[in-house]
């Protein structure tokens, strides 16, 4: 038998959105799928040095000392 469950992750576990009317103990296996719209955000710093290696990848830019980009 097949159940589709709406969830999210509550940074331990999953938690379902609504009631789930399962036999306690009952084994399963899960596969999980991301919703649309629902992506994570990447902080300024990982966006930051994602710019820098593309950057200097493309030998457009380079690092200064203090970790800004500078116009070559």
């Amino acid at each position: 038998m097949t159940w589709r469950i709406r969830a999210h992750f509550d940074g331990n576990v999953l938690v379902p959105d609504e009631r789930v009317d399962l036999p306690v103990n009952q084994p399963l296996e899960a596969e999980v799928t991301g919703l649309p719209g629902n992506e994570p955000r990447a902080s300024s710093a990982v966006i930051e040095e994602r710019m820098r290696r593309l950057a200097q990848g493309a030998g457009l830019f380079a690092a200064r000392p203090d970790g800004h980009l500078w116009t070559c």
